[in-house]
C-alpha cells in the first residue's frame, strides 16, 4: 500500500445518514492519519454539493471520488453518484479509485457492498474499519460480513440511536457486525484508532 500506511475507515449511509456524515466529518482533527471513504444513498448532483459542504466543515481534505484518483491517508473520499467504487493499483503501485458504470444487481449506485467487497481485494483486511449506519435495505450487510469474516473490524449503529435500523440490523443478523454501538460512541471510536 503505497500510498497508504494507516487504517481504511469505509462507511456506508442510507436515509438518516447525511447529518451522522456531517458529524464525523467535522469532529475530525487536522492531524487524523486514517482515511475514510464514504458511499451516502443520494442523488447525484445531492452528493457533488454534499462533498463541497463536508469539504468547508471539516479540517481535513474532503473529496468526490473521481476515476484513477489517488487514495491517501489523512484524507475524506465521498464516493461520488452513478458508479460504484471499486479499489485498484495503477503502474506504480498506488491505490486508486476504480469507477464501474455497470450497475450490476445492486439496488443503488453507489452501493455500499461494491465498496467494501472491492476493498477486500486491495486492502489487508486487519487495515480495514467498516461501518453501517443508519438506512433502509440492506446494502453492505453482504461486505460487513466478509470484512468481518476475512478479519477487518465492523462496526453496525444500534437501533438505539439509528433514525432507520435497517441496513445495521440487516449486517447484525447475518453476523456481519464486530461491535454494534450508538452513534456517539461510533465517533468515539474512529476518533482512538491508533
Amino acid at each position: 500500500m503505497k500510498n497508504l500506511d494507516k487504517k481504511i475507515i469505509l462507511i456506508g449511509a442510507s436515509t438518516g445518514g447525511p447529518r451522522l456524515i456531517e458529524k464525523i466529518c467535522s469532529s475530525l482533527p487536522s492531524d487524523y492519519k486514517h482515511t475514510l471513504c464514504i458511499v451516502q444513498h443520494m442523488s447525484e448532483s445531492f452528493l457533488t454539493t454534499f462533498a463541497q459542504r463536508l469539504d468547508r466543515m471539516s479540517s481535513l481534505n474532503v473529496y468526490e471520488t473521481k476515476h484513477n484518483m489517488k487514495i491517501l491517508s489523512s484524507s475524506i473520499y465521498l464516493v461520488r453518484g452513478g458508479v460504484h467504487m471499486h479499489f485498484s493499483k495503477d503502474s506504480d503501485g498506488n491505490i486508486v479509485v476504480s469507477e464501474e458504470k455497470n450497475m450490476g444487481l445492486s439496488q443503488f449506485q453507489p452501493s455500499i457492498d461494491e465498496m467494501m467487497l472491492s476493498a477486500l481485494n486491495i486492502f489487508d483486511p486487519k487495515s480495514i474499519i467498516a461501518i453501517l449506519l443508519s438506512g433502509i435495505g440492506d446494502d453492505g450487510a453482504k461486505g460487513m460480513v466478509e470484512i468481518k469474516k476475512n478479519g477487518g473490524y465492523t462496526i453496525g449503529e444500534s437501533q438505539n440511536s439509528a433514525i432507520v435500523y435497517g441496513m445495521p440490523k440487516a449486517a447484525f443478523e447475518k453476523d456481519g457486525v464486530s461491535e454494534q454501538l450508538n452513534f456517539e460512541d461510533i465517533i468515539k471510536k474512529i476518533l482512538e484508532l491508533k
